[in-house]
């Protein structure tokens, strides 16, 4: 799912794009999304928004999906996702994105 698509599907600001850019992640960001629809297939809606660690400081993408179904099979879903985005991000890019899902 191209960035602008996954921008466009939902209440992404402009901070979260402008963080990708600076860091270089618009290409993870498009491939995060990529891969929620290819492992999460029927996901019901996605919220994207920069957040800020208060112990740290330091800045990350959250991408909050809400996906209905079988726990098993969303564990399953989440396990595919997991493995693959470890497999296609390096290290620190791949700390500064991460997926949240909720369980409907």
């Amino acid at each position: 799912m191209p960035l602008n698509l996954v921008i466009q599907k939902t209440e992404a600001l402009p901070d979260v794009v402008q963080f990708c850019m600076r860091e270089d992640l618009a290409n993870y960001l498009q491939l995060a999304g990529r891969l929620i629809s290819e492992c999460f297939p029927h996901h019901r809606g996605l919220e994207i928004r920069l957040e800020v660690d208060p112990e740290t400081g330091e800045e990350s993408v959250v991408m909050d999906l809400s996906v209905a179904g079988d726990i098993d099979k969303v564990l399953q879903q989440s396990d595919c996702y997991t493995s693959r985005w470890v497999e296609s991000v390096p290290w620190p890019q791949s700390g500064k994105i991460h997926l949240l899902y909720n369980v409907e």
